[in-house]
């Protein structure tokens, strides 16, 4: 860790004296790195007391944000116009911890494969192509979602385009 301060010390002084954009570009990642080294000890202690309770603060967000959307849809263009003159222009951060699945490569393989190009539920072609193998993009969708106690089966998965997975998600 000592060699960290060094290392900081070093570009502050030479930063002081007129640093390129390189030089302020690197000072700005080693203080994001270290920040996020010394958070994710904090994230590692909090979650064994706290349990999951980042998908509730993450949950909750998404949920405020849609209600300030739906009051915003129903504001005059000018009001909102208005509105945005006086608004934050970056957005606030927050840190949310919540649990992620290690999902299987093979489920994953083997469904897409399955689908053969077509979306599982509405039949039609995956709507693009990755730009990295041609493949078709479709997403794979849990039945039972992991977090209410699905399987991460091939059973228990289909190949989906963007929209149906969205649907999936969040449509009625």
């Amino acid at each position: 860790m000592r060699s960290h301060g060094v290392f900081k010390t070093f570009i502050k002084q030479h930063w002081k004296r007129g640093a390129t954009d390189d030089g302020k570009r690197v000072l700005g990642m080693y203080e994001r790195v270290n920040i996020r080294n010394n958070e994710a000890c904090h994230i590692e202690q909090n979650s064994k007391l706290f349990g999951n309770t980042g998908a509730v603060v993450l949950e909750t967000l998404n949920e405020e944000l849609q209600q300030s959307i739906e009051k915003s849809l129903k504001l005059s263009s000018s009001e909102r116009k208005n509105r945005l003159v006086g608004a934050n222009k970056i957005p606030k951060q927050v840190i949310v911890v919540t649990t992620a699945y290690a999902r299987n490569p093979d489920v994953v393989a083997e469904v897409l494969l399955r689908a053969k190009g077509m979306c599982e539920s509405c039949h039609a072609d995956a709507p693009f192509r990755r730009s990295k193998d041609g493949s078709p993009f479709l997403e794979v969708h849990h039945i039972i979602q992991l977090s209410m106690g699905g399987k991460d089966t091939v059973e228990n998965t289909i190949a989906v385009c963007p929209n149906c997975h969205r649907k999936f998600h969040f449509g009625a």
